[in-house]
């Protein structure tokens, strides 16, 4: 498994840590942002989404050391944001999943006009004053240390990253731990909920991965992405199966093509499969070894 990170020690401050995290992806935000403009690839939408979604779990994470009332805000206004990017992305998803360079449908052809709008929306929003304002605003409040307030009171947390990695991680694998006990009992809406608990973990995981045992934490990753991938294909399938409905009643022509109901029966199939290995996957992960506390 590949991270870019630079390399954390027991002895790095949690002021230099966080900083560093949400440096690397507001620069990626920077480096993504022409090409989600410009709809050149769907890659440029994809990364933009997950650096600002590792933003908000940094500022989630790092809440009991930041100033919360500018880290509040912060992560209000990425959440609006990435809301945005979500619908040209499962727009992305539709297509790619369901379609060929070589379908030809109605369905198709009104799923593309639909995707070229939502990527006008993008594109409004990454040239927007509020948006570029507040990536620089972020910036500044990292350069200029306003995040420090809490930090500042309690120096000893400038020097304890082992531990407050070990209690963070600790707290969010509970969390998924008490949800899998249960999974028959989950529904759609608890099952995306589970996703993000995941994708918490992994990116915290991610973040101090340096700090751990490279092999334990490499095999723990990659069974948290298979489990996140697999809860990530289940929640497409939901949100592909409300797009299809949401087209068909735009166009009743759709309805009744072969085509569609094609796209319909994929959609379910899929889902019931994924579902199916749900449980074994989560049982697989509960039981790996968590790398903080070897």
């Amino acid at each position: 498994m590949k991270y870019n990170s630079k390399k954390l020690k027991s002895t790095t401050t949690i002021e230099h840590t966080f900083r560093q995290l949400l440096s690397r992806e507001l620069k990626s935000i920077n480096k993504w942002r022409k090409i989600a403009i410009n709809a050149e690839d769907p890659e440029g939408v994809h990364q933009i989404r997950i650096s600002l979604r590792k933003i908000r779990t940094a500022l989630l994470i790092f809440k009991p050391v930041i100033n919360s009332k500018l880290s509040q805000t912060l992560a209000k206004k990425f959440k609006q944001y990435a809301s945005v990017l979500d619908d040209a992305r499962d727009l992305d998803v539709y297509i790619l999943t369901n379609f060929t360079d070589d379908s030809d449908s109605t369905l198709k052809s009104a799923t593309i006009a639909k995707r070229n709008k939502a990527y006008l929306h993008v594109k409004k929003l990454l040239k927007s004053k509020p948006f570029n304002k507040q990536i620089r605003s972020a910036k500044t409040w990292l350069k200029t240390g306003q995040w420090q307030k809490k930090i500042i009171k309690d120096k000893k947390l400038n020097h304890s990253l082992k531990a407050f990695a070990f209690d963070t991680l600790d707290t969010l694998i509970k969390v998924i731990i008490v949800k899998a006990e249960n999974p028959q009992k989950l529904n759609n809406k608890a099952l995306h909920k589970l996703r993000i608990d995941c994708k918490k973990l992994r990116y915290t995981t991610e973040f101090f991965i340096s700090l751990y045992d490279q092999k334990t934490t490499s095999t723990f990753v990659e069974k948290l992405k298979q489990l996140q991938d697999s809860l990530g294909d289940i929640h497409d399938t939901f949100i592909q199966k409300k797009l299809h409905q949401r087209l068909l009643q735009n166009d009743q022509k759709i309805h009744v093509t072969p085509s569609s109901q094609k796209v319909l029966v994929q959609i379910d199939r899929t889902a019931v499969i994924k579902k199916s290995r749900l449980i074994d996957e989560l049982t697989a992960f509960c039981h790996t070894e968590y790398p903080w506390r070897t």
